[in-house]
């Protein structure tokens, strides 16, 4: 009788139990960027940084900026350190901060080429597309537009990801 007693309890605990061990792990808590401007950088507005690139500011189809910057063109990866670059700041999904930066290029006499090759260290020519990890897990894209303007994209996601959002950038 004993053992019928023990049995049935076992049963019982079996039944309550499901298979298997599931023990619930907190998420992480998404990484945010600091919010606060990036030394060389002044916050701006729209207006401001569609005179810093001489007519027009490329934005993120779809996406609404959080802030525009403006700062000195050694700040932006294969940039002209003697222009400005505008930073259009964007908030991804999980809550972190994506950054589109921007430079127009001077179309010089001699042709775009030439013109490319004397203000960028990365060589690119119009429609090349660079991706570069950085130090702190995030992940840089950079390319020229077919409009002579020297792009980056840099955030924490997936590579694919950052190479869907540039197509959307008009």
């Amino acid at each position: 009788m004993l053992r019928d007693k023990e049995r049935n309890e076992k049963d019982a605990k079996a039944q309550a139990e499901p298979p298997g061990r599931l023990v619930e792990t907190p998420m992480p808590k998404p990484k945010v960027l600091n919010t606060e401007i990036p030394t060389g950088f002044r916050a701006s507005s729209l207006e401001e940084a569609v005179r810093v690139l001489g007519g027009s500011v490329l934005l993120i189809d779809g996406m609404t900026p959080q802030m525009v910057l403006v700062g000195s063109g050694a700040a932006f990866a294969g940039g002209n350190p003697d222009r400005e670059v505008v930073r259009v700041v964007y908030d991804d999904p999980p809550g972190r901060q994506l950054w589109l930066d921007q430079q127009r290029i001077e179309q010089a006499p001699e042709g775009a080429a030439q013109a490319l090759g004397a203000t960028s260290k990365l060589n690119l020519l119009p429609g090349d597309t660079l991706v570069t990890p950085a130090t702190d897990g995030a992940s840089s894209l950079n390319w020229v537009s077919q409009t002579m303007f020297r792009l980056g994209l840099r955030g924490f996601l997936p590579t694919d990801s950052l190479r869907a959002l540039a197509r959307r950038v008009r």
